[in-house]
């Protein structure tokens, strides 16, 4: 499939705004993963068009993290605007390779289920998202409000899990440009949701490239409805096995679903 290139940060008046606005463009289509899809190409070996930036995402030879070369300059301008109102937004983590990603699901996926992606279907893999870190700690709740007007949206957020199949996780954004954020913040709806209503807006692979065998799954005796196992919640999810830890997001497992106690 042949895509568009990456077109940086562009400036442009809204009408009858009276101050320029910043509009990120994203790559089109999206990569489309969740418990049941997985990237394009599973393990995704060539990362040769990231970029490297510190933490500050700035742009650094020797940085830690990793990026698609699209949300560096949007991610550095949400981190801008933040520090603005005297809250500081650094990168705690972002792109991962395959390897990576199992070594996490091997880690993690028993004792915090829902927290861990199966390799191959981690946002983390697109190098489109990061998890942030907050100082002070009230920062934390600074982009669930702003990071749409940078392109960023939540992946995960509150009372979704099951229709995300991951836990509420309010550090986790992802950059999916200016048009689609504004969307979702207006029509209050997750990307999970608004891919469903607009598939030729995502891509996937069907996992069958994926070199290890956790990066696949089924229902077994799952049903859609899912049962509580303790607090945890498990379910099929579009034909993969979904679980999420009801706890973790302060609420408990009850009628199938995570809710408030």
């Amino acid at each position: 499939m042949t895509v568009k290139p990456w077109v940086p940060m562009v400036l442009l008046m809204a009408c009858g705004a009276s101050r320029e606005e910043p509009v990120f463009e994203a790559t089109k289509p999206l990569p489309w993963v969740n418990p049941a899809r997985c990237l394009q190409s599973c393990s995704h070996l060539d990362a040769s068009g990231l970029v490297t930036v510190d933490e500050n995402a700035r742009l650094a030879a020797d940085g830690r993290f990793r990026l698609r070369p699209e949300a560096q300059p949007a991610l550095a301008a949400m981190f801008a605007a933040a520090a603005k109102e005297s809250l500081m937004l650094s990168i705690g983590s972002a792109y991962r390779t395959y390897d990576e990603q199992a070594a996490l699901w091997n880690e993690l996926s028993v004792t915090q289920p829902g927290r861990p992606a199966r390799p191959g279907h981690s946002e983390h893999e697109t190098g489109l998202t990061v998890d942030l870190s907050f100082a002070p700690p009230i920062a934390m709740f600074w982009p669930e409000e702003n990071a749409w007007r940078f392109g960023f949206v939540i992946s995960y957020p509150q009372f979704k899990q099951k229709v995300t199949g991951f836990n509420y996780e309010r550090w986790h954004v992802r950059f999916v440009g200016s048009e689609v954020a504004a969307q979702l913040h207006d029509r209050g709806t997750t990307l999970e949701e608004f891919f469903a209503s607009n598939p030729g807006l995502g891509v996937s692979g069907d996992c069958s490239d994926c070199p290890l065998e956790s990066s696949r799954s089924d229902c077994s005796a799952l049903t859609d409805a899912g049962v509580c196992d303790g607090q945890v919640l498990r379910w099929c999810f579009s034909g993969a096995a979904g679980a999420v830890d009801c706890a973790a997001s302060s609420l408990i497992c009850a009628v199938n679903d995570c809710v408030v106690p």
